[in-house]
């Protein structure tokens, strides 16, 4: 025995492949399939899937199920062939089984396959899947195979069978009449079944599960069948059948009620065909039972619009199944200005025009003649040739035979809707193409974020298209990090129905700029006043942020400037202040000292010798002369401060240079102390302004000797490498305090512990300025009551 069934299914649609493999399933199948959707794919399939039945589709995209049997055929494969489908006509049913197929079964009745399957297997001596067992499935089928060994099961089968039926006469083969009701049972989802009026014993087919729910419950008799018709309307049926036997009717039809398997009832039309005797007897009647529940209640539904049709303010029209006029309302008069007798077996042609959508009145009849409910909004025509827009809704009507019988046509007059429609899209049109193209960026957002409006200035501000923007959250595409929480925060403030202006937001483009806009945000409202989303218009203030925060830089660097001024003023008054206070004590005492010696010689130049005469002459010279120097100081720092001393570079022969200095200070200061001078230079020349270089040496020797009155010599050491030059003086006198060494360079300033020493406070100013006119540096090291050592580094190159 075989383990698997191999199932070639020649089907498209994936689904119904899907439940055609649960039905198998469901019946104990085992089995695998191959789903060939295609020509190309069901040869291949044919060629190395070599499948034990093929199941295939009435048509798929490039294959006919006719073709695809010849294609089996012309392989001289002799593979069982079933047709599953859902529809298909009997007399193609009957032709492709001529053909070679084995059967065929509806999509809506699957439950037939298992059975059609088992049979075909068999059929073909193919019994090794363990599939067959007694002509039953192991699965439960739910179509006629529930019948089996039943009494009308046996009925059936001698029906089929002319030797047993008809032994020893004359009449026709049954067979053929009972494949022909086999095939039209499998292709209708309605009831079929046939009734041996002699036996009392009906036949059933699927359609009494399938319509009615009935799952193993059925009865066989006309008993059963009455039981479940309607109270109301078994009484009624059982006249109109007995009826048509009287009159030897051959055709019998009627609508009635038939109870469900639950309880619940459906409408059913019942056609049937009654076969007589020789004898004119009714023996035989074959009939189907139609679901036409939904078609009823329609009919209901009409019926109740039919009580309130005259008293509407809305057109009514009752047309036969021609669509001809039978009846109008006033409303109708009202509305169009067209009586009944003007109009009536008239279709409704005359209420269109040349604005009138034809293509939808063509499918608007159509579909209501086809029974379907329908509803359209088109430019009708009123009888003195105004045009106004109705809302056209028609509704089929049916007897109970279930024959088209009326349409109802309803038509409402929604000029105004549409006039204010036309309002609001024309609006709705201006504001938009306003939005569009307004000179600034407007965008939109709906409740959750996303743009559902961008506006060109949006698209050129930012770089991205409308297209790439819409159904985007505006935060992630344009809001940086840092300020998503106040973006948020200001959308929810608006999403509240709080406006929100001048809200300065930094946004990035596409080319991840920064941009600054300054926005106003109010809330969107849909046709219910609720609000929908957000509109928000924007302002460009990049360059005005730029603007003002450069303005703020040139404020704070300006303010910066005008302190520095103020600062300066107030230092250039406390230096006058100095300079004053300084030049009133420093010039009294050599002022003093000539009016004492002139006036002296003059007093007494009779009785002074002409040395005491020239010592009062020196002492009057060498006041004067401190009073220049005094003056000269004062001059120096003066035009240091107002930047008019140039710098004059020339080569300087260094230790030649300071041999001649040092001498000359030793005699200026009469001798009192010995420069010691140690000279370690590499060099002999250098570049540099020897006005300047003058006046720092002779100002770092002077106030060595000035402030070390106690000791007898000052050292004075060159050295330089290959960049710098280095000056050290060293004094041993009386050194300079420590809260005195912040202000060392500043004009006018003098050490707390230089008592009775005479000076301006300007040596050490001057100085400095001269150090730094000639690129250079200066250090001062000091100890009180030891002495301070002084080094000057200048650049052996200058700039």
């Amino acid at each position: 025995m075989k383990n698997r069934l191999k199932i070639l299914h020649l089907e498209y649609n994936q689904n119904d492949s899907k439940n055609l493999s649960l039905e198998l399933e469901n019946a104990g199948f085992q089995f695998d399939i191959f789903l060939a959707s295609n020509r190309s794919e069901y040869l291949n399939a044919i060629s190395f899937f070599n499948p034990d039945i093929i199941l295939a589709n009435h048509a798929v995209p490039d294959l006919h199920s006719r073709e695809a049997l010849a294609l089996v055929k012309a392989n001289g494969l002799k593979i069982p062939f079933v047709l599953v489908t859902s529809s298909v006509s009997e007399e193609f049913a009957v032709e492709i089984m001529k053909l070679g197929a084995k059967d065929y079964v509806l999509k809506t009745a699957m439950q037939r396959l298992p059975e059609i399957i088992a049979e075909s297997i068999q059929a073909a001596g193919e019994d090794d899947f363990g599939i067959i067992r007694k002509g039953r499935l192991k699965g439960e089928d739910k179509g006629f195979s529930r019948l089996e060994n039943s009494k009308a099961v046996e009925v059936l089968r001698a029906r089929t069978n002319p030797l047993q039926v008809r032994s020893g006469c004359e009449v026709a083969d049954y067979s053929s009449t009972y494949e022909r009701y086999e095939l039209l049972s499998r292709a209708t989802n309605d009831t079929v079944y046939d009734w041996d009026l002699k036996t009392d014993t009906i036949i059933w087919n699927h359609g009494l599960y399938t319509v009615f729910k009935y799952d193993g419950n059925i009865g066989f008799n006309t008993e059963w069948w009455k039981e479940r018709i309607h109270p109301e309307d078994v009484d009624r049926i059982s006249e109109q059948i007995s009826n048509s036997f009287a009159l030897k009717d051959h055709k019998c039809d009627g609508v009635y009620r038939f109870r469900l398997e639950d309880g619940s009832y459906k409408y059913v039309y019942d056609r049937a065909y009654i076969i007589y005797d020789n004898n004119g007897a009714p023996e035989r009647m074959v009939g189907v039972m139609q679901d036409i529940t939904d078609r009823m209640r329609a009919v209901e539904e009409i019926q109740k619009l039919s009580l309130v049709a005259s008293k509407t303010d809305n057109a009514v029209i009752i047309m036969d199944d021609a669509g001809r006029i039978e009846w109008v309302n006033e409303s109708f008069v009202r509305i169009t200005g067209y009586q009944l007798n003007e109009i009536k077996n008239q279709t409704l042609n005359f209420l269109y025009g040349s604005n009138t959508d034809s293509i939808k009145v063509e499918w608007m009849h159509r579909k209501a003649a086809q029974g379907e409910g329908v509803s359209a909004e088109l430019v009708n025509y009123a009888k003195e040739g105004k045009e106004f827009w109705a809302k056209v809704e028609m509704t089929s009507v049916y007897n109970n035979r279930a024959e088209l019988k009326n349409i109802i046509a309803i038509i409402s007059d929604i000029t105004q809707q549409k006039e204010f429609e036309t309002r609001i899209t024309s609006i709705a049109r201006e504001l938009s193409s306003l939005i569009e193209n307004a000179n600034v960026p407007i965008f939109g957002i709906d409740r959750n974020g996303y743009i559902n409006e961008w506006n060109k200035v949006s698209a050129q501000l930012t770089g991205i298209s409308k297209s790439d923007i819409l159904g985007r959250r505006w935060i992630d595409e344009l809001v940086g990090t840092d300020s998503r929480y106040d973006c948020e925060a200001m959308i929810t403030e608006v999403l509240d129905g709080n406006p929100v202006s001048n809200f300065e937001l930094s946004i990035n483009t596409k080319n991840n700029k920064t941009l600054v806009l300054l926005l106003s945000a109010s809330a969107r409202r849909d046709i219910e006043r609720c609000i929908n989303g957000a509109i928000i218009v924007a302002q460009d203030i990049s360059e005005l942020i730029d603007y003002r925060k450069n303005l703020e830089r040139m404020v704070q660097a300006r303010t910066r400037e005008l302190n520095k001024a103020i600062q300066k003023e107030k230092e250039l008054v406390n230096m006058k202040s100095r300079f004053v206070s300084i030049a009133s004590h420093e010039f009294r005492t050599p002022l003093s000292t000539i009016v004492l010696a002139s006036g002296f010689i003059k007093k007494f130049k009779d009785k002074l010798s002409s040395k005491e005469i020239d010592d009062k002459l020196n002492n009057i010279e060498k006041q004067v002369a401190y009073m220049t120097h005094l003056l000269d100081d004062v001059l120096t720092i003066g035009k240091v401060e107002s930047g008019k001393i140039p710098v004059r570079l020339g080569n300087v022969n260094l230790p030649e240079f300071i041999s001649r200095l040092c001498r000359e200070v030793e005699q200026t200061t009469g001798k009192t102390h010995h420069i010691q001078l140690i000279n370690t230079l590499e060099i002999e020349t250098i570049t540099s302004d020897e006005k300047l270089l003058r006046n720092i040496i002779i100002n770092t020797l002077t106030n060595a000797i000035k402030f070390s009155p106690e000791a007898s010599c000052v050292d004075l050491s060159l050295s330089n490498n290959k960049n710098s030059i280095y000056f050290k003086v060293r004094d041993y006198g009386i050194g300079i305090p420590v809260e005195d060494m912040k202000k060392l360079f500043e004009p006018f300033q003098r050490g707390s512990n230089v008592n009775t020493i005479q000076g301006t406070g300007l040596g050490l100013s001057i100085l400095k300025k001269a150090v730094d006119l000639l690129q250079g540096d200066i250090a001062v090291e000091s100890e009180v009551g030891k002495g301070t050592e002084v080094i000057i580094t200048l650049p052996l190159a200058h700039e």
